[in-house]
């Protein structure tokens, strides 16, 4: 005789499928295209289609690093300019001790920065920003005109420094996110840091040349001419 086969217990069925409810509360990685790989992107063909608006941001951004300098000649104009009235030895120390107070401006303006941006749009602030970085090579170059050793001078220098870099640590690509398209996020940031990576290497070369070859004051006024004339490319894209 044939055994009847005995009904699963209810509890039991449920083994075979554990998870229903948590499969059905993931959809699959397909439906959601902006994170899955796309083997059909040509990186030519994506970089000519980027957002016109973004093509201009980068030239912009390019324009402005060419006068970008390292900050580390503001340590060597601090020296060269308190030298005459201390000795050498403590005009070094107090030319780090500026680059030091530099970096903590950095620190401390880095959140207030981000802040005011969600307030009132990252872009107007950043035209801010780049101003600022021009200015930071203004007043380096004055102390270089005057030919004085001015302290406060070169402490205004440093701190228009140290904000100019926190803006530009949490502007920059925040910008650039909001000119592309989300699967052209990568690349774009890409490209950006491609473009502000070849400029400052660029302006460190070119204004230390011409600051060693010429005169500080030429070398500092080339980057305010260059940054400035970034500062109204972007100031154009705010419009």
């Amino acid at each position: 005789m044939r055994r009847r086969s005995q009904p699963v217990p209810r509890g039991a069925r449920a083994v075979r499928d554990p998870w229903p409810a948590g499969r059905a509360g993931f959809p699959d990685a397909r439906e959601r295209p902006q994170q899955s790989p796309n083997p059909g992107l040509r990186f030519f063909g994506a970089l000519h289609e980027l957002p016109t608006r973004f093509k201009r941001y980068l030239c912009a951004v390019g324009l402005s690093g060419l006068g970008n300098f390292s900050h580390s000649l503001l340590i060597l104009a601090a020296t060269h300019l308190l030298a005459p009235s201390i000795d050498i030895m403590h005009a070094t120390q107090v030319a780090g001790l500026l680059y030091v107070g530099r970096n903590a401006v950095q620190v401390l303006a880095s959140y207030p920065v981000s802040a005011w941006a969600d307030r009132i749009g990252p872009l107007p602030l950043w035209v801010a920003g780049y101003a600022l970085g021009a200015a930071t090579a203004v007043l380096a170059a004055l102390a270089f005109c005057l030919g004085i050793g001015s302290l406060p001078l070169l402490a205004t220098s440093f701190v228009a420094a140290g904000l100019y870099v926190a803006m530009q640590e949490a502007l920059e690509s925040t910008v650039a996110a909001g000119m592309i398209e989300p699967q052209a996020l990568t690349m774009s940031y890409g490209a950006l840091g491609t473009v502000d990576g070849s400029a400052k290497f660029l302006s460190s070369a070119v204004v230390g040349t011409v600051w060693t070859m010429t005169s500080p004051v030429l070398g500092l006024g080339l980057a305010v001419v260059l940054m400035l004339t970034g500062t109204v490319a972007l100031g154009r894209l705010n419009r």
